[in-house]
């Protein structure tokens, strides 16, 4: 046996430790096995919107609506979850549930991140309160049910509207709308603005003359609907002023009376112009009337005893027009050749033509002379003063009537430095605008017609420059009027054949618009502009009106321009802008829009740069730096189905676009028909349009917005770049901007067909 000493045994130990902490040393580590982390399982999330409001329980409530008539609105349906959202039932129980009515009971799949639209109508039987629940279930991970209490009220019969006064000595006739399912109406009256201790006149029906009134004071009406089930709020108040009173009749009048009875009327209306009105006169037109010329009261009303002009009869309102026959356009030998079928006829001085109508139809103007043809058979040439035609014959032996919107004179209706004028139930068309007002100070149009053939403005309303001094055209009203050329057709070279249905002009303040129809302006419906340094078109109001320019390739529904201070504080509330093609522009400064309604904005056919937005903030000036678009408030708006951006706060030609607040806004489904940089985008601030230059979009505030887009998952552009919400909140940005609150939701591609009544619910809530 060999003996190892314990020495070499010790020895031999160390070597193997240190030769095994070497090769531990040297050695890679061992590979550590993977952990991997389980996916957690898809989950469905259901969650309730009313509107865009998200709304897991408690009330929606709907607006009040009034007996046979329906209040609308709709919920979304949304899966907030990861996994597919199966929605079992949706139904409405309880209550006063046969009230309301869903639009479908029930869903079979929402994918994550989406949501589906149901829409409810809310239909009383009674008056008073309503009431029911809403439940919407579902097979999320808690099999969730939510629950909503649905209330609304019922008014037993809406008021009276349109409601129009024409006084005459001793008498007021008042008419109004029908009310459905009025069975008589009530009218108050009284010798106050506020009515305060009225005469009640039950049991009356329109059109209602009251009598034995005092000439030479002020009176004020106000009308009532009711039925079996109760009596409606109180319609608007209308003044009227019975005294003397002067009568117009077309057919049967006769300049050699003196005009104090409708049996000894006046003829023309050279006749009225000679006429010396005073103070507190009324003048009546009859209805079914027809005159070609101007109407011109050069008098002024006071404060408490206005001049008045009207109608009285029957039939339809009293037309002043100015649409006429071209001078000499039936005779051969004024018509001059001048080859391929191109026949000329002078027709000046001091003329233009705007717009023609062949044997009654009115034609399209051709872009130039080089492509007059019978789609664009006329066009007209400022050098010589002519009209220039298409025809393959002589126009004098082709054609039965050639007219033109000039024929006689510049406008209808000349308003010219007077004070206290209330012009009601007229209609005044024709001229290069139906109504010419200038220095002229509390005016009124009450249930008017105006703008039908008219050349370019349906209303010019501006400053007086005297020579000593410029009188503003202050505190007016416009109400119950409609403002419409009556063109129709597409002009695919540029702007319609018109111009502004009501064009506001360098001191022009405090004027109220409201309840009016304003359509198919080849420009702008409404133009609030300051043209002229140190004038003022500020404090105006445009007020719950109509809008639409469905019926022509451009046209807007309202713009501001101005420099600072010049275009201010003009407020428009309200509004429903229909299916217009160019988008609303707000310069000058500190403008407001405030619960308008803007929808089916599409782009027009005119231009390349489509201007298929809803809003755009901009000075609108091509360039003129001295004007701006600052200091505005958007606030509480709603943009639906607008093929560009709905809402544009983007510097242009370098002009000031400063401190513009975007606030409160829904957005549905905008941008949709965009190829270009605004598609699907609901807001777009700044631009950057010459990136060696300053951005001038500054200090924009766009706080709490809410977008609905279906399938868009970056509705926001901010400088170029495309945002979500979460983002777009937490930008940070050396611009002064601040922007939080913004929201946006997802839905499905289908089933966004939203109602005019579902967007007035959004604005009520």
């Amino acid at each position: 046996m060999v003996r190892l000493k314990r020495s070499r045994i010790t020895k031999a130990i160390l070597v193997l430790l240190v030769g095994g902490i070497l090769l531990l040393l040297s050695s890679p580590e061992p590979e550590q096995p993977e952990i991997i982390e389980p996916e957690p399982d898809p989950y469905p999330e259901i969650t309730l919107y009313y509107g865009l409001d998200e709304i897991d329980s408690g009330t929606a409530l709907f607006p009040s609506t009034f007996l046979g008539e329906t209040s609308e609105a709709f919920f979304i349906v949304h899966n907030s979850g990861t996994g597919d959202l199966r929605v079992t039932d949706i139904s409405v129980s309880g209550g006063d549930a046969s009230d309301y009515s869903l639009s479908n009971n029930r869903f079979f799949s929402i994918p994550p991140g989406a949501g589906e639209v149901l829409h409810v109508d809310f239909t009383p039987g009674s008056p008073g309160p309503s009431g029911a629940r809403l439940s919407v279930s579902s097979t999320d991970m808690n099999n969730s049910e939510i629950l909503v209490d649905l209330t609304s009220s019922c008014e037993p019969i809406d008021r009276p509207d349109r409601v129009v006064a024409i006084a005459r000595s001793g008498e007021v006739v008042l008419t109004w709308d029908p009310v459905q399912g009025a069975e008589s109406y009530n009218l108050y009256w009284g010798n106050d603005p506020e009515i305060v201790d009225p005469v009640l006149v039950p049991a009356v029906s329109s059109p209602y003359s009251l009598g034995n009134l005092t000439d030479g004071v002020l009176h004020y009406f106000s009308v009532t609907a009711a039925s079996q089930h109760g009596e409606s709020e109180p319609s608007d108040t209308i003044w009227a002023h019975p005294g003397p009173t002067y009568y117009l009749d077309s057919q049967l009048g006769d300049d050699a009376n003196n005009g104090s009875s409708p049996e000894l009327a006046w003829n023309t209306l050279e006749r009225v112009k000679a006429h010396t009105f005073q103070p507190g006169d009324n003048f009546l037109l009859k209805r079914d009337g027809f005159w070609t010329g101007m109407l011109e009261i050069a008098e002024n009303g006071t404060s408490v005893h206005p001049i008045t002009v009207g109608a009285y009869g029957e039939g339809v309102g009293p037309i002043i027009n100015n649409k006429g026959p071209v001078a000499g356009w039936d005779d051969e030998s004024m018509w001059t050749s001048h080859g391929d079928n191109l026949w000329s006829i002078y027709y000046g001085p001091w003329k233009h033509a705007y717009r023609l109508w062949l044997d009654g139809d009115e034609a399209v103007k051709a872009q130039f002379k080089g492509n007059l043809s019978e789609a664009y058979p006329w066009i007209w040439d400022f050098d010589v003063e002519g009209i220039f035609l298409y025809s393959p014959a002589n126009p004098a032996n082709r054609f039965t009537s050639i007219e033109e919107s000039q024929a006689y004179s510049g406008t209808s209706l000349n308003v010219r430095n007077v004070n206290y004028h209330s012009y009601r139930s007229l209609m005044l068309e024709g001229g290069g605008s139906a109504v010419s007002l200038t220095g002229s100070n509390h005016i009124e149009f009450i249930d008017c017609e105006i703008g039908r053939y008219t050349g370019g403005i349906g209303m010019w309303i501006s400053g007086l420059y005297l020579e000593t001094e410029i009188k503003p055209s202050d505190y007016g009203l416009i109400k119950w009027c409609t403002v419409d050329p009556w063109f129709r057709g597409t002009y695919p070279f540029e702007k319609a054949q018109t111009e502004d249905g009501i064009h506001m002009r360098d001191n022009v303040n405090h004027w109220t618009i409201s309840d009016s129809v304003i359509s198919n302006w080849g420009h702008t419906s409404i133009d609030i502009f300051q043209s002229t340094k140190g004038t003022t078109t500020n404090y105006n109001t445009v007020k719950d009106n109509f809008f639409t320019s469905a019926e022509i390739s451009y046209g807007r529904a309202f713009s501001t321009k101005g420099r600072p201070g010049g275009c201010s504080y003009n407020l428009f509330e309200g509004n429903i802008v229909e299916n217009c093609n160019v988008p609303i522009q707000i310069g000058g400064d500190h403008n407001t829009l405030l619960g308008n309604i803007v929808y089916g904005q599409t782009q027009t056919t005119v231009f390349r740069d489509a201007q298929g937005e809803a809003i755009v903030l901009t000075p609108a000036m091509s360039g003129n730096q001295e004007y701006s678009s600052n200091d505005h408030e958007i606030i509480n708006n709603i943009l639906y189905n607008t093929a560009s951006a709905g809402i544009n706060d983007q510097e242009g030609h370098g002009e000031s676009i400063v401190g513009n607040r975007v606030q409160g806004n829904i957005l549905i489904w905008t941008g949709h028909s965009e190829d270009g940089e605004h598609k699907d985008v609901a807001i777009n601030v700044g631009n950057f349009i010459d990136p060696s230059m300053p951005a001038t979009t500054l200090e924009a505030y766009i706080l709490d917005n809410k977008v609905l887009n279906p399938g868009v998952l970056r509705p926001f552009r901010y400088r170029g770049e495309y945002y979500n919400s979460t983002v777009f909140n937490g930008i940070e940005n050396d611009f002064g901007d601040i922007i939080a609150g913004n929201i946006e939701l997802r839905i499905s591609e289908i089933d966004l067909d939203l109602s005019p009544g579902e967007l007035m619910t959004l604005s009520q809530n």
